[in-house]
């Protein structure tokens, strides 16, 4: 995708000026080639030494009982999820669970949509690229007002007594407008599966057979 020779030099320029992405990843969003996943974390300028930081049993001793294994999703299925969810720039996208920003990083440069992302980890929210519409808040998803969102992604991201919270909120807003989800992990999928205000979306699987689609009813 990029010259190895080439890196230092994009890596730099995106540093300082993160909005000169805004040609680039638009070009690989309506393109058919596989995103090279660690090249792009390079220009993104993401550290997984962060995304890793801290043992699970001081993580709990924190924040409680929840989902803190990271496991950060390939830029080919975030590329499928705007292609099947299709923001438009009055949309906001919440990543519930957003370890690195991968997702929000992303989507920000590829759409005009408002991201918002929520991680509970602090070391893994630190030194995001600055872009206009993307914004990054640390602390726990149940104390943030999520009404302002149309579109949500999580990936496997909490406890299950915390999804059960997460999703009365998210039926709560579907109340008052139309909201899409994807979701990727098996219990978040079956759990929403389950619920009667929620629609599988018309290609319900993607090509990646990981990406689950809703929409309210």
């Amino acid at each position: 995708m990029f010259s190895r020779n080439d890196l230092p030099k994009i890596k730099a320029i995106v540093a300082k000026h993160p909005e000169s992405l805004r040609t680039l990843i638009p070009l690989l969003q309506s393109s058919a080639l596989p995103i090279d996943d660690r090249e792009l974390d390079e220009v993104f300028g993401f550290d997984f030494n962060r995304a890793a930081h801290g043992n699970p049993l001081d993580l709990i001793g924190q924040f409680g009982h929840e989902q803190f294994t990271y496991e950060a999703t390939p830029y080919d299925y975030i590329r499928e999820f705007l292609r099947t969810t299709k923001p438009a720039a009055q949309d906001v996208i919440y990543d519930l669970g957003a370890g690195l920003g991968r997702v929000l990083t992303y989507c920000s440069l590829a759409t005009e949509a408002k991201c918002i992302g929520i991680e509970i980890v602090p070391e893994r929210v630190a030194r995001q690229l600055k872009i206009s519409n993307l914004h990054y808040l640390c602390g726990n998803v149940l104390d943030f007002d999520l009404s302002c969102g149309t579109i949500f992604f999580l990936f496997n991201s909490f406890h299950p007594e915390t999804l059960i919270k997460v999703t009365k909120r998210l039926k709560k807003i579907a109340r008052d407008k139309k909201i899409s989800i994807a979701a990727w992990g098996g219990p978040t999928e079956r759990y929403f599966a389950k619920q009667e205000w929620l629609g599988e979306a018309e290609n319900k699987k993607s090509s990646s057979a990981k990406l689950h689609f809703f929409r309210s009813i």
